[in-house]
């Protein structure tokens, strides 16, 4: 228990300080309202950057993190294709009769996923990152909760961040929701407030 306990609040500072640090070094992209795709990929690389450090402490701790990569738009599952699971096209089909094109789609691409590459069972975080402006924002977040709870694709855990952009932005507050699942039947958690601490805890100006 003591173990589940640590693995989780180190994952949730891995991802609230990487959010944080992305807010920091790039709070222009969101002031220029750019793509959800720019922010993924900057996200990403945060995450990346701090996976070796996160997985350094959890080794002091007795927490085990296996060599994990991060990836945008994976479409891979082991040596084949990421299709769409069922219970993906009854969320299109079912809860958004209308609206939603990707109804036909068969290949899913997460905006973001830390794995071990060419493995059908090391999946360890998915992410999706939607404007809060943007459209299929409940969409997106339910795809989350499905690449989680999956039978197929067992996420250990999964982010939904959604971000404000351009003139949306009051006070430089970014981040409107930026909510974390796990398939441990634990409850969600809302990393905001660890954002905000992180952001403290840098120490940097926005600019």
């Amino acid at each position: 228990m003591r173990g589940q306990i640590l693995e989780r609040e180190l994952i949730y500072a891995w991802i609230a300080g990487s959010i944080g640090r992305m807010l920091k070094k790039d709070y222009l992209l969101f002031k220029l309202n750019t793509r959800e795709e720019t922010i993924s990929h900057r996200l990403a690389t945060y995450l990346e950057k701090n996976l070796e450090m996160t997985g350094k402490i959890g080794f002091n701790l007795g927490v085990s993190f296996g060599k994990f990569s991060v990836d945008c738009e994976y479409d891979r599952y082991g040596g084949g294709e990421k299709e769409t699971e069922s219970e993906l096209k009854s969320l299109a089909l079912d809860r958004y009769k209308t609206g939603v094109s990707c109804r036909d789609e068969k290949i899913v691409r997460p905006d973001i996923v830390v794995h071990e590459r060419g493995t059908e069972s090391a999946n360890f975080l998915v992410a999706e990152l939607k404007k809060a402006s943007g459209s299929k924002k409940e969409y997106a977040r339910d795809k989350v909760e499905v690449f989680v709870k999956s039978n197929k694709y067992h996420y250990d855990y999964g982010l939904y961040l959604e971000f404000k952009t351009g003139q949306q932005i009051k006070e430089n507050k970014i981040i409107k929701q930026a909510i974390v699942s796990n398939r441990f039947n634990m409850p969600c958690v809302n990393l905001t407030q660890r954002i905000i601490g992180a952001l403290e805890d840098q120490q940097e100006e926005i600019v």
